[in-house]
């Protein structure tokens, strides 16, 4: 007999032989030919700061997705993490080509540096760090990718970054589908203290980096703060839709950037 093979199953397996179908190398498949060209209007040390950030992110989530592979125990998923760390290696490897074209690699911020040590200490079930890496700071890449893109008219950079916003989309679907199983008979004071934790390292990394991206231009402390909102609403939309806090839960909680929904 055939042993039954559960739907969330079926869906690791698709997004796992999705993820093989699309690697791509740094070497072959980006056109190296392409012009590097940082903005005028920033400063070459804090454009390489910037970039750099996002190599460093890369490196952080190769080190989570190792840990959760090893506890885990669905194959199905542990296939999928498989599958992600070749890509995030792939990313920093093309994300350090870029940055030896303008010198190398800057040093990681000290506040977002503590805050991925913080997160690797995590004891907690693996839902935890699922949680901070695929849902949060996953997400958090994408909304960086996207000013970036706005901000950055480099044609190497977007040849590049292009090509990683399809692999970071897929590691947020994994997210999302793991936490919807995982979270579904996870007490409510466990799932409290995991949106508690998460709440506490996201602003010990965002607001510093807030003030440094946007001390490049002259800006109201409403405005960064605004925009901390903007981020941090985006994300509990996405906590709630996967369960690990109801609308009403996220209300109560204590707010990172006084959010009020």
């Amino acid at each position: 007999m055939f042993e039954a093979v559960s739907p969330e199953d079926c869906a690791f397996a698709a997004l796992a032989a999705r993820g093989r179908r699309a690697q791509w190398s740094a070497d072959r498949d980006v056109d190296w030919q392409l012009p590097v060209r940082p903005p005028r209007w920033l400063s070459r040390r804090a454009y390489v700061s910037a970039i750099s950030q996002l190599y460093h992110g890369e490196v952080a989530t190769v080190r989570a997705c190792r840990r959760l592979a090893d506890e885990i125990a669905d194959p199905a998923a542990r296939d999928c993490l498989e599958v992600q760390i070749a890509d995030e290696m792939r990313h920093a490897n093309a994300y350090a080509g870029y940055l030896d074209r303008l010198g190398g690699v800057a040093p990681v911020d000290p506040a977002v540096a503590e805050a991925h040590d913080e997160g690797m200490a995590w004891q907690g079930a693996p839902a935890g760090l699922v949680v901070l890496y695929h849902v949060v700071l996953e997400g958090e890449a994408l909304m960086l990718h996207g000013d970036f893109r706005r901000w950055f008219r480099c044609p190497l950079f977007g040849a590049i970054n292009r090509r990683i916003e399809v692999g970071e989309a897929r590691h947020v679907a994994f997210g999302r589908l793991f936490l919807r199983s995982s979270l579904a008979e996870m007490p409510a004071d466990q799932r409290m203290d995991i949106y508690r934790w998460v709440c506490r390292l996201w602003r010990s990394g965002a607001e510093p980096a807030a003030e440094r991206y946007w001390g490049w231009i002259p800006a109201p402390h409403r405005l960064k703060q605004n925009n901390l909102r903007r981020r941090w609403n985006e994300h509990v939309e996405t906590l709630i839709s996967v369960g690990l806090v109801s609308a009403e839960e996220a209300r109560m909680a204590d707010d990172p950037v006084g959010v009020v929904r």
